[in-house]
């Protein structure tokens, strides 16, 4: 009975080690979008591209500046749109009654 439970145990651990995930990516050409579909190979082999990125914006009113700001951009250097959160880091009134703002923070993208 104790061969019996190590073989299972040796034949369990064996097994988990040469586990493969199954799914492929494919590329909805309509819309651009990405989804996967199982019973494919995938091999997740991306690394995560990232960079500081700082904007300026005017608004009209101190009510309508916002904390933060979603932000995106496609970055032709490594093919892909990069997006994330940028912060309020500054508020400058201008002759004109608006005000600009800066917002800056670290937007990426998964590259595979």
């Amino acid at each position: 009975m104790k061969k019996i439970i190590v073989f299972v145990l040796t034949v369990v651990m064996l097994l988990s080690f040469s586990a493969t995930t199954y799914a492929a990516e494919t590329v909805d050409t309509s819309k651009g979008a990405e989804r996967f579909e199982s019973d494919s190979i995938f091999t997740p082999n991306a690394w995560y591209y990232s960079y500081t990125k700082t904007i300026t914006k005017k608004y009209a009113s101190m009510d309508d500046i916002p904390e933060s700001i979603e932000y995106s951009e496609y970055n032709s250097g490594v093919d892909a749109e990069c997006s994330g959160t940028l912060k309020l880091k500054s508020v400058t009134p201008q002759s004109n009654g608006l005000y600009k703002v800066v917002f800056s923070g670290t937007i990426g993208a998964y590259v595979f």
